[in-house]
Protein backbone atom coordinates (compact mmCIF):
# COMPACT_ATOMS: atom_id res chain seq x y z
CA UNK A 1 0.00 0.00 0.00
CA UNK A 2 1.21 3.67 -0.55
CA UNK A 3 -1.06 6.37 1.28
CA UNK A 4 -1.24 9.42 -0.20
CA UNK A 5 -2.06 11.47 2.49
CA UNK A 6 -1.23 11.05 6.15
CA UNK A 7 0.16 13.99 8.49
CA UNK A 8 2.22 14.39 11.54
CA UNK A 9 2.30 16.95 14.34
CA UNK A 10 0.18 18.48 16.35
CA UNK A 11 -3.49 18.64 14.99
CA UNK A 12 -5.71 20.46 18.12
CA UNK A 13 -4.60 17.83 21.60
CA UNK A 14 -3.01 15.14 19.32
CA UNK A 15 0.61 15.26 18.52
CA UNK A 16 2.08 12.35 16.21
CA UNK A 17 5.63 11.74 16.57
CA UNK A 18 8.31 10.34 13.53
CA UNK A 19 8.65 6.80 15.75
CA UNK A 20 4.16 6.72 16.07
CA UNK A 21 3.81 7.35 12.65
CA UNK A 22 6.37 5.03 11.55
CA UNK A 23 5.29 2.26 13.41
CA UNK A 24 1.67 2.57 12.27
CA UNK A 25 2.20 2.57 8.66
CA UNK A 26 4.45 -0.46 9.23
CA UNK A 27 1.46 -2.12 11.42
CA UNK A 28 -0.95 -1.83 8.14
CA UNK A 29 2.21 -2.50 5.77
CA UNK A 30 2.24 1.08 4.27
CA UNK A 31 5.65 0.93 2.29
CA UNK A 32 5.74 4.73 1.01
CA UNK A 33 3.97 7.73 1.93
CA UNK A 34 2.94 11.07 1.09
CA UNK A 35 2.56 13.41 4.33
CA UNK A 36 2.61 16.65 5.29
CA UNK A 37 2.63 18.76 9.03
CA UNK A 38 -0.24 19.79 11.17
CA UNK A 39 2.05 21.78 12.80
CA UNK A 40 1.54 24.18 9.86
CA UNK A 41 -1.81 25.36 11.25
CA UNK A 42 0.32 27.17 14.38
CA UNK A 43 2.56 28.53 11.46
CA UNK A 44 5.60 27.35 13.45
CA UNK A 45 8.09 26.78 10.46
CA UNK A 46 11.13 25.68 12.12
CA UNK A 47 9.03 23.04 14.44
CA UNK A 48 7.18 21.76 10.43
CA UNK A 49 10.70 21.21 9.27
CA UNK A 50 12.26 19.55 11.82
CA UNK A 51 8.85 17.07 11.72
CA UNK A 52 9.21 16.50 8.13
CA UNK A 53 12.92 15.96 8.44
CA UNK A 54 12.81 13.72 11.74
CA UNK A 55 10.08 11.38 9.67
CA UNK A 56 12.70 11.28 6.72
CA UNK A 57 14.73 9.70 8.74
CA UNK A 58 12.83 7.98 10.44
CA UNK A 59 10.62 5.78 7.17
CA UNK A 60 13.51 6.14 4.98
CA UNK A 61 13.92 8.68 2.42
CA UNK A 62 13.41 6.75 -0.84
CA UNK A 63 9.51 6.29 1.12
CA UNK A 64 8.93 9.36 1.83
CA UNK A 65 7.07 12.18 -0.45
CA UNK A 66 7.19 15.31 2.35
CA UNK A 67 4.17 17.80 1.13
CA UNK A 68 4.62 21.46 1.57
CA UNK A 69 1.64 22.93 3.16
CA UNK A 70 1.47 26.51 2.07
CA UNK A 71 -0.66 29.12 4.25
CA UNK A 72 -1.17 32.29 2.87
CA UNK A 73 0.54 33.82 6.23
CA UNK A 74 4.07 32.18 4.74
CA UNK A 75 3.51 34.00 1.34
CA UNK A 76 2.42 37.41 3.29
CA UNK A 77 5.48 37.20 5.82
CA UNK A 78 8.11 35.34 2.73
CA UNK A 79 8.48 32.53 5.20
CA UNK A 80 8.28 30.47 1.89
CA UNK A 81 12.05 30.26 1.28
CA UNK A 82 12.41 29.13 4.67
CA UNK A 83 11.16 25.44 3.33
CA UNK A 84 12.42 26.33 -0.03
CA UNK A 85 16.04 25.89 1.36
CA UNK A 86 15.38 23.68 4.01
CA UNK A 87 17.28 21.31 2.05
CA UNK A 88 13.60 18.67 1.81
CA UNK A 89 12.74 17.45 -1.31
CA UNK A 90 9.20 19.27 -1.50
CA UNK A 91 6.94 16.44 -4.08
CA UNK A 92 3.72 18.31 -3.54
CA UNK A 93 2.27 21.23 -2.29
CA UNK A 94 -0.68 21.79 -0.35
CA UNK A 95 -3.53 24.14 0.68
CA UNK A 96 -6.34 24.61 2.97
CA UNK A 97 -8.98 26.65 2.22
CA UNK A 98 -11.57 26.11 4.85
CA UNK A 99 -9.12 27.12 7.14
CA UNK A 100 -8.15 30.17 5.47
CA UNK A 101 -11.43 30.87 3.29
CA UNK A 102 -10.29 34.47 2.41
CA UNK A 103 -6.74 33.52 1.94
CA UNK A 104 -7.56 31.44 -1.26
CA UNK A 105 -9.48 33.54 -3.84
CA UNK A 106 -8.89 31.28 -7.21
CA UNK A 107 -8.50 34.56 -9.09
CA UNK A 108 -6.16 36.09 -6.30
CA UNK A 109 -2.43 36.43 -5.83
CA UNK A 110 -1.85 33.59 -3.71
CA UNK A 111 -3.08 31.42 -6.12
CA UNK A 112 -0.74 32.74 -8.51
CA UNK A 113 2.10 32.63 -6.07
CA UNK A 114 1.22 28.83 -5.75
CA UNK A 115 0.58 27.87 -9.46
CA UNK A 116 4.11 29.43 -10.35
CA UNK A 117 5.84 27.56 -7.56
CA UNK A 118 3.82 25.21 -8.84
CA UNK A 119 5.03 25.22 -12.59
CA UNK A 120 8.44 25.84 -11.54
CA UNK A 121 9.25 22.48 -9.32
CA UNK A 122 6.84 20.94 -11.36
CA UNK A 123 4.62 19.71 -8.36
CA UNK A 124 1.47 18.72 -7.88
CA UNK A 125 -1.32 20.73 -6.02
CA UNK A 126 -3.12 19.42 -3.15
CA UNK A 127 -6.34 21.05 -2.73
CA UNK A 128 -8.56 20.86 0.65
CA UNK A 129 -12.25 20.43 -0.47
CA UNK A 130 -15.35 20.27 1.89
CA UNK A 131 -18.79 20.93 2.41
CA UNK A 132 -18.07 24.82 3.33
CA UNK A 133 -18.64 27.30 0.35
CA UNK A 134 -15.21 28.42 0.29
CA UNK A 135 -13.74 25.09 -0.59
CA UNK A 136 -16.44 22.75 -2.70
CA UNK A 137 -14.48 20.94 -5.51
CA UNK A 138 -16.29 22.55 -7.96
CA UNK A 139 -14.76 25.51 -7.30
CA UNK A 140 -11.82 24.57 -8.97
CA UNK A 141 -12.70 23.42 -12.62
CA UNK A 142 -12.08 26.59 -14.28
CA UNK A 143 -9.01 26.63 -12.35
CA UNK A 144 -7.14 23.29 -13.03
CA UNK A 145 -8.42 23.97 -16.98
CA UNK A 146 -6.85 26.52 -17.29
CA UNK A 147 -3.52 24.63 -15.52
CA UNK A 148 -3.48 21.90 -17.65
CA UNK A 149 0.45 21.33 -17.04
CA UNK A 150 -0.36 20.65 -13.60
CA UNK A 151 -2.17 17.80 -11.82
CA UNK A 152 -4.28 18.66 -8.87
CA UNK A 153 -5.72 17.09 -6.08
CA UNK A 154 -9.03 16.99 -4.71
CA UNK A 155 -8.56 16.24 -1.11
CA UNK A 156 -11.45 13.91 -0.13
CA UNK A 157 -13.46 14.74 -3.31
CA UNK A 158 -16.37 16.59 -1.50
CA UNK A 159 -19.01 17.17 -2.59
CA UNK A 160 -18.42 13.96 -4.45
CA UNK A 161 -20.89 14.88 -7.67
CA UNK A 162 -18.56 18.18 -7.75
CA UNK A 163 -15.70 16.08 -7.56
CA UNK A 164 -17.24 13.99 -10.56
CA UNK A 165 -17.43 16.95 -12.53
CA UNK A 166 -13.82 18.47 -11.98
CA UNK A 167 -12.78 14.76 -13.21
CA UNK A 168 -14.90 14.15 -16.45
CA UNK A 169 -13.55 17.77 -17.32
CA UNK A 170 -9.72 17.82 -16.58
CA UNK A 171 -7.52 15.14 -17.30
CA UNK A 172 -4.86 16.57 -14.74
CA UNK A 173 -7.57 16.48 -11.81
CA UNK A 174 -7.51 14.02 -9.41
CA UNK A 175 -9.10 12.69 -5.53
CA UNK A 176 -7.59 11.05 -2.68
CA UNK A 177 -9.61 8.71 -0.84
CA UNK A 178 -9.03 10.93 3.56
CA UNK A 179 -12.03 10.50 4.88
CA UNK A 180 -13.83 9.20 2.13
CA UNK A 181 -16.53 6.85 2.77
CA UNK A 182 -15.91 3.19 0.87
CA UNK A 183 -19.26 3.49 -1.08
CA UNK A 184 -17.88 7.18 -2.64
CA UNK A 185 -14.69 5.15 -3.96
CA UNK A 186 -16.74 2.55 -5.60
CA UNK A 187 -18.89 5.34 -7.44
CA UNK A 188 -15.67 6.95 -8.49
CA UNK A 189 -14.21 3.46 -10.11
CA UNK A 190 -17.64 1.68 -11.34
CA UNK A 191 -18.14 5.96 -13.05
CA UNK A 192 -14.77 5.03 -15.05
CA UNK A 193 -12.18 6.82 -13.12
CA UNK A 194 -10.21 4.46 -11.05
CA UNK A 195 -6.85 5.67 -12.71
CA UNK A 196 -7.35 8.98 -11.14
CA UNK A 197 -8.08 8.10 -7.24
CA UNK A 198 -5.45 7.82 -4.25
CA UNK A 199 -5.39 5.90 -2.00
CA UNK A 200 -5.15 8.49 1.46
CA UNK A 201 -6.17 7.27 5.04
CA UNK A 202 -5.92 10.82 6.73
CA UNK A 203 -3.86 9.26 9.47
CA UNK A 204 -4.17 10.50 12.50
CA UNK A 205 -7.08 12.78 12.28
CA UNK A 206 -9.81 10.01 12.61
CA UNK A 207 -8.68 9.56 16.16
CA UNK A 208 -9.48 13.24 17.08
CA UNK A 209 -12.92 12.32 15.43
CA UNK A 210 -13.48 9.35 16.47
CA UNK A 211 -12.00 9.20 19.98
CA UNK A 212 -15.15 9.15 22.26
CA UNK A 213 -15.90 5.76 20.48
CA UNK A 214 -14.23 3.60 23.00
CA UNK A 215 -14.03 0.61 20.59
CA UNK A 216 -12.44 2.61 17.77
CA UNK A 217 -9.24 1.07 17.08
CA UNK A 218 -7.01 3.30 14.28
CA UNK A 219 -5.44 -0.24 12.75
CA UNK A 220 -8.28 -1.64 12.80
CA UNK A 221 -9.95 0.65 11.17
CA UNK A 222 -7.52 1.41 8.26
CA UNK A 223 -7.27 -2.33 7.46
CA UNK A 224 -11.21 -3.13 7.59
CA UNK A 225 -11.30 -0.01 5.10
CA UNK A 226 -8.72 -1.71 2.79
CA UNK A 227 -10.17 -4.57 3.05
CA UNK A 228 -13.75 -3.58 2.02
CA UNK A 229 -12.91 -1.98 -1.01
CA UNK A 230 -10.94 -4.70 -2.07
CA UNK A 231 -13.93 -6.95 -1.74
CA UNK A 232 -15.98 -4.68 -3.98
CA UNK A 233 -13.98 -3.52 -6.99
CA UNK A 234 -11.67 -5.43 -9.41
CA UNK A 235 -8.04 -6.42 -8.55
CA UNK A 236 -6.95 -3.66 -11.28
CA UNK A 237 -8.43 -0.80 -10.24
CA UNK A 238 -7.45 -1.29 -6.15
CA UNK A 239 -3.95 -1.53 -7.17
CA UNK A 240 -4.53 1.48 -9.30
CA UNK A 241 -5.75 3.51 -6.17
CA UNK A 242 -3.96 1.69 -3.86
CA UNK A 243 -0.56 2.26 -5.78
CA UNK A 244 -0.37 3.09 -9.42
CA UNK A 245 -1.87 6.58 -9.84
CA UNK A 246 0.81 7.77 -6.69
CA UNK A 247 3.50 6.78 -9.27
CA UNK A 248 1.41 8.65 -11.93
CA UNK A 249 1.38 11.62 -9.94
CA UNK A 250 4.16 12.05 -7.65
CA UNK A 251 6.66 10.69 -9.31
CA UNK A 252 9.09 13.28 -11.07
CA UNK A 253 10.91 12.12 -14.35
CA UNK A 254 14.50 11.83 -12.21
CA UNK A 255 12.61 9.61 -9.62
CA UNK A 256 10.24 7.29 -11.26
CA UNK A 257 13.39 5.08 -11.61
CA UNK A 258 13.78 3.95 -8.45
CA UNK A 259 10.06 4.04 -7.39
CA UNK A 260 7.51 3.51 -9.90
CA UNK A 261 6.45 -0.10 -10.88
Amino acid sequence: MIDSHIHIGQFYDIYTTSTELKNFLDSVDVEKCAVSSTTICEENYAKVIGEIRSFIIEFGAANVFPILWVTPQMIKNNALNLFLNSGIVWRCLKIHPQLHPKGWPVRGKNFRVLIELARKMHLPILIHTGADDCCHAGKYLKLIKRNADINFILAHGRPLNEALEVLAACPNAYVDTAFMSVDSIVELCNRGFSSRVLWGSDVPIPLYFFRNSPSFDMREYYLSQIEDLKSRVTFADFELVSEMNFSRVFCSVESKENFCV
